[in-house]
């Protein structure tokens, strides 16, 4: 452990304002800008990628616990996930349109399948 970081942040939602402060260890000895777009980084991904997957792809309600079972399927999801976003579903179609027209509309699966 090198730097212990401090982030405020401020939301203002109506009249009503709160303020909240986070904390992180790092191991990273770096200027104030450069740890603070890492940790904007990190976010970024943390409502790029695991919001999709619990939200759309329910990832946190999966009951499967047992051996290999949750790293197999969180590698699916994964794999699905990039599948979905990949294929055009039409003028801004969200993820969970298309895994709605999955089921609905064969060659729509044969094109996130196969990428057609």
């Amino acid at each position: 452990m090198t730097t212990v970081i401090e982030v405020r942040g401020t939301r203002t939602r109506g009249n009503e304002t709160t303020v909240s402060t986070r904390y992180f260890i790092s191991n990273k000895d770096a200027p104030t800008e450069v740890l603070g777009k890492d940790t904007r980084g990190h976010w970024g991904i943390e409502n790029g990628l695991h919001w999709m997957l619990d939200v759309n792809i329910r990832e946190d309600g999966c009951r499967a616990r047992k051996d290999n079972s949750p790293k197999n399927l969180n590698i699916v999801r994964k794999i699905t996930l990039s599948r979905l976003r990949a294929v055009d579903g039409g003028r801004r179609v969200s993820v969970k349109r298309k895994m709605r027209r999955l089921g609905l509309v064969p060659d729509f699966l044969f094109k996130v399948l196969f990428g057609e």
